[in-house]
């Protein structure tokens, strides 16, 4: 079931003009969208998806998942699984073993943890491929007892998935499936697992636009969606309050449950990198962001401008604005050169295994070198890395590029049109949608361009080729290490105020990320 479509954007109240002026904006800011849905009373007014990302791709959302988990959690509400002051000791009792003096954890609930008020603060340089992340929570320190102070913690949320696990005998994609997913028309969607099979629930579920636009239009309408009752209506009205008082919930700006409430009159959904849902109450209005922008305040500020900015009264006559369509229809989160050139040196290296040597300064840090970008495998289970070696099969039409990574091969064809390839692959673990291409920058520069569609970023190599078998290997993101890692460098400038402390620390930073993506030294 797809979601209805507007003719043109003055159907629903929006003005072309605008709509054309913000993906000007966005243009000329260099903002890092994928997707950007504006939706009125259910409808879509305008959409917009950069290629090589579709309504349907599934896209990494990060925090959005909590918002998710905060519904699973409505259901086992309703369902009376569970309550709100359930003791996190009483459902996993396990945890109060050696712990029989703390006072705090048995104090410890589940509307603390969902309400981000757990008074725990785990350490954010934890390995999570090292660990159970529930138990990341346990083991922290405290800073306040529960219910005192609000912290926004990861860990609050995978605590949830936990014990949402645990009071349903079945994992949280498993008890959503009948509640929400089918109802909606949405497959079933991934969600990045720790090594139990628990769902990271902070993190980690995979959506497309489309299917995030469904569920949040669900929370708009108090959860109903084609005229079904699907989420609990009154858990919902209370998740996108503020609950600072849980008292007195508010509209004030602050956090509900699973979702921030932003003003009187919108909230949102969130998650890393710019993904958002933001419901506009006033208007009955609901924009989707998807995307690999590290300030994604301004990616929000640009294209909430449509809302805020655009509306006009509705012109249920209204022809599409040729110049927005042509515009919406060429919008590209990656350009590929097209170039006709071939090297001399596809026949000296055609089929032929390069082999590199393992950079283990990187994998000593926790990084090893992966097809996936950094933003991709942070908080991951399974990070993948140590490329040992790659082949490259030159066609005319196509190359075929394979490599080895984590001790296991990938192979993925290559576009030299200028246009992406499609294979699908499994990097760390996990099963991924890969858009491939490449082009000869001269006869000695052989660019490959690998676009993992669920991912957060493009990972590119150059490959620089010469007579005597050897090859260097340059890997880079797209966007840059330092670009999806900016936000990270302003909270560590705030350690301090001093301005020369705070270049330092940036300088640091950049030399950091430099580290993270060295050239690689290979040979056939």
């Amino acid at each position: 079931m797809k979601l209805q479509r507007a003719t043109a954007p003055e159907n629903l109240g929006f003005d072309s003009n605008v709509i054309k002026r913000v993906l000007t904006q966005a243009k000329e800011l260099k903002l890092y969208y994928h997707s950007v849905m504006i939706i009125r009373d259910g409808i879509i007014a305008f959409e917009c998806h950069r290629y090589p990302y579709t309504a349907d791709t599934p896209h990494c959302m990060y925090s959005i998942s909590k918002s998710i988990i905060s519904i699973a959690l409505g259901f086992a509400l309703e369902e009376n699984l569970i309550g709100f002051d359930s003791k996190v000791v009483d459902i996993l009792p396990e945890y109060l073993k050696g712990r029989e003096k703390d006072e705090r954890l048995k104090m410890l609930t589940v509307r603390h943890l969902v309400s981000m008020k757990s008074g725990k603060v785990p350490s954010p340089l934890i390995d999570k491929a090292k660990t159970n992340w529930d138990e990341d929570l346990i083991n922290a320190k405290w800073e306040a007892a529960p219910g005192e102070k609000f912290r926004y913690v990861n860990e609050c949320t995978a605590m949830l998935a936990r014990i949402i696990t645990q009071i349903t005998k079945m994992s949280v994609v498993d008890y959503l499936m009948p509640r929400l997913f089918e109802k909606l028309e949405i497959e079933r969607p991934y969600w990045e697992c720790d090594k139990r099979g628990i769902e990271a629930g902070a993190w980690g579920i995979r959506l497309s636009a489309e299917s995030m636009a469904k569920i949040f239009l669900c929370v708009q309408n108090e959860g109903v969606f084609n005229g079904e009752q699907i989420i609990p209506r009154e858990y919902i009205r209370q998740a996108v309050l503020n609950q600072f008082n849980p008292e007195k919930p508010d509209k004030e700006d602050g956090y509900g449950f699973g979702f921030w409430r932003k003003s009187e009159n919108l909230y949102r959904g969130e998650g890393f990198f710019g993904q958002t849902a933001g419901i506009f109450e006033d208007s009955n209005t609901l924009v989707i962001l998807t995307a690999s922008q590290a300030h994604s305040g301004d990616l929000w500020g640009t294209f909430a401008k449509i809302v805020t900015e655009g509306m006009i009264e509705k012109n249920p006559d209204a022809k599409p604005d040729e110049e927005l369509v042509k515009m919406s229809k060429n919008q590209y989160a990656d350009v590929i050169e097209k170039n006709k050139l071939r090297s001399p040196f596809e026949q000296k290296f055609n089929n032929k295994e390069i082999r590199f040597k393992p950079h283990r300064f990187i994998s000593k840090l926790g990084f090893p070198m992966s097809m996936l970008s950094l933003a991709t495998t942070q908080s991951a289970r399974a990070k993948g890395g140590n490329i040992s070696k790659i082949k490259i099969q030159f066609n005319s039409d196509e190359f075929v590029f394979s490599w080895y990574e984590d001790f296991s091969e990938n192979t993925i064809k290559c576009g030299l049109n200028g246009e992406y390839l499609y294979s699908k692959c499994n990097i760390a673990t996990h099963d991924f949608d890969v858009g491939g291409a490449a082009y000869w920058v001269d006869n000695n520069n052989l660019k490959i361009m690998i676009r993992p569609l669920q991912s957060m970023a493009r990972r590119d190599l150059n490959i620089e080729f010469f007579e005597n078998g050897k090859v260097l290997m340059t890997p880079s993101t797209d966007p840059d290490m330092y670009a999806l890692f900016g936000s990270v460098v302003g909270a560590i400038r705030q350690i301090s105020k001093n301005k020369v402390i705070q270049d330092l620390i940036e300088f640091a930073f950049r030399k950091f990320a430099e580290m993270l993506e060295p050239v690689h030294k290979g040979s056939i």
